[in-house]
């Protein structure tokens, strides 16, 4: 009966932590916004936008299962003190939508950062977001090996995430060159929800809560917590294909975890590598993050307008477009048998036959293949296809 009382506390915990409502709020907030962005450079919503917040709920559930299993098996501790800090460095995080920061690496590593201070100085956490401050807690040493550990079983987890997700949510957009064109771009904007179970000291859950339900294990007590991780990454990319790039970011963020892993390790012997894991991590992401912008933006931008034809960056979902097979660097050069080079012309040669299309288009290696569909009264009349136009 203890046992399922506790399940029902560890939820309830869960619902007392402002990172869950504050990642669905900015979730809904990033779809709203990047349909007005769609509406505006495409004239059409290329998804709805609440599709950030379904891949919200998605792999990262599997992941945080998984994590689960293992923090329960091994043991996996956290404190009241540590809570509450992820707790404000993640929010700041996603009330300024810096998704680029919102990596594993960096939130992960600043928190045991600022933790490390409060056990080097002996301080005492203020009362925060409805938790009052329990005078004199103690904040001990083995309790960096394990958030150590439980920053490169995140990095792991955000490699895997980053990799199977490669295909998944790369909205295309439209920026203005140096030379004043519209050049075409992906915008790369994830955010997964990762809840984990670990355990909080009882002793101190009891010293804050007399009421409130605790597993004992031998001579200590424990109280088992959800912790609503949320970490995701964004970049964009105008130089090569988006699936590319994001594979190149997995690599790049699994090598990373791997060099914490065996930090962690270290740590064991050396405690004090604790503090550089934590520091390599945060440094690390963020020279990897500076390393992809850099390398794309050297590229050649890979979906410029044509002088002779348009350049595609994508169709949208149930169209015409897509049932083509037509892809992002696809270019359409002919629109039943008529050349076209805008989108004026576009329109013209589809009104030649509003119940059937036919086009020529060249794919990526500049070879030619015939796509074409039968036309419905419903459906688009610019068939579904998001279009980089010389301006």
């Amino acid at each position: 009966m203890n046992l399922w009382i506790e399940i029902l506390a560890m939820i309830g915990r869960l619902f007392m932590q402002p990172v869950l409502y504050i990642t669905v709020l900015a979730t809904l907030l990033v779809g709203y916004r990047r349909v007005r962005q769609e509406r505006r450079y495409f004239h059409v919503g290329i998804a709805p936008a609440g599709q950030e917040l379904k891949r919200l709920f998605g792999y990262g559930l599997l992941v945080g299962l998984v994590i689960s299993i293992i923090s329960i098996v091994v043991g996996g501790t956290v404190t009241y003190e540590w809570l509450v800090l992820f707790n404000c460095v993640s929010v700041i995080s996603l009330l300024i939508f810096a998704f680029r920061l919102h990596s594993a690496a960096i939130l992960l590593g600043v928190t045991n950062l600022l933790f490390y201070i409060l056990l080097f100085n002996k301080w005492e956490i203020p009362a925060l977001i409805g938790f009052p401050s329990k005078k004199g807690a103690v904040l001990e040493d083995p309790l960096m090996l394990s958030l150590t550990v439980l920053l490169s079983v995140f990095l792991f987890a955000e490699a895997l995430l980053i990799f199977v997700t490669k295909r998944k949510g790369n909205m295309p957009t439209l920026r203005k060159s140096r030379r004043g064109k519209l050049i075409g771009a992906f915008q790369l904007k994830k955010l997964w929800f990762i809840p984990v179970v670990l355990f909080i000291p009882g002793s101190v859950i009891v010293g804050l809560f007399d009421w409130w339900p605790v597993l004992s294990i031998g001579s200590h007590t424990f109280a088992l917590v959800i912790v609503p991780f949320a970490f995701g990454y964004q970049m964009e990319v105008q130089g090569e294909e988006p699936v590319q790039a994001v594979r190149r970011l997995a690599k790049h963020v699994l090598l990373l975890a791997i060099v914490v892993a065996i930090l962690a390790g270290l740590s064991f012997v050396w405690p004090i590598l604790t503090l550089a894991a934590a520091l390599v991590a945060i440094i690390g992401r963020i020279v990897i993050s500076i390393m992809q912008t850099r390398r794309d933006r050297h590229l050649p931008k890979r979906y410029a307008p044509q002088a002779d034809g348009l350049m595609l960056l994508g169709a949208k979902a149930g169209s015409p477009a897509e049932r083509m097979n037509l892809i992002a660097g696809d270019k359409i050069v002919e629109v039943n048998g008529k050349k076209v080079a805008n989108r004026e012309q576009f329109y013209a040669a589809l009104n030649l036959n509003r119940a059937f299309c036919k086009l020529k288009v060249l794919d990526t290696k500049q070879e030619p293949r015939i796509e074409q569909t039968a036309l419905y009264e419903n459906e688009s009349y610019e068939l579904g296809v998001l279009l980089v136009e010389p301006k």
